[in-house]
């Protein structure tokens, strides 16, 4: 946390708002995009036209903690809550222990999420490409959610994980779909 922060990571800014478009001026076309896809991965299907725009919004942050979780989940190949981590903790000397998942969790290691318990219905829509969300780890959801959840799932070939919002035929291919989706699956909708 001391490297990027207490609280946000990469926030958006007006700062970044107003620099972003002078950035992609003073930069080649290629570079600019590199940039915008440093941390989302590559992508065969964006607006390069539109790439300064992007950057107006983009990265917009999260928390550094939520990075954190990120981290750690692919650190430990595991989908689990939060580890606050165990610092100074000696066995026969719980009096002294400063775990601090201990205070959350009751126990040493935090506890992972159980997909088998989730009850809603869920679609899956991931991208071949997406270098975030792995086809590897969507699999992987996708195997341990029940199967009378996941109510549909598709991947999409050369998709990448900002394709879904980014895509220039995105209002054509996958739209329509989640729309679909929607309304076949609300709660006012059983079918």
């Amino acid at each position: 946390f001391r490297l990027v922060g207490k609280k946000k990571f990469l926030p958006t800014s007006d700062l970044v708002v107003k620099l972003a478009p002078l950035e992609c001026k003073m930069m080649t076309l290629r570079a600019c995009e590199d940039l915008v896809f440093l941390i989302a991965g590559p992508s065969r299907n964006s607006n390069v036209s539109r790439i300064s725009t992007y950057l107006e919004y983009y990265p917009s942050g999260t928390s550094v903690k939520n990075i954190a979780h990120f981290a750690q989940g692919v650190r430990e190949n595991q989908f689990q809550q939060y580890d606050y981590g165990c610092h100074f903790c000696i066995p026969f000397l719980h009096f002294l222990c400063q775990c601090a998942n201990v205070r959350h969790y009751g126990s040493k290691i935090p506890p992972k999420y159980e997909l088998s318990a989730v009850s809603v219905r869920t679609v899956l829509l991931s991208g071949a490409d997406d270098t975030l969300a792995d086809p590897k780890d969507v699999a992987r959801l996708h195997n341990e959610l029940p199967a009378s959840t996941v109510v549909y799932s598709e991947e999409f070939p050369e998709w990448s994980h900002m394709d879904f919002l980014w895509a220039q035929n995105a209002q054509q291919v996958v739209y329509p779909k989640v729309i679909e989706l929607l309304w076949r699956y609300s709660a006012d909708n059983d079918s």
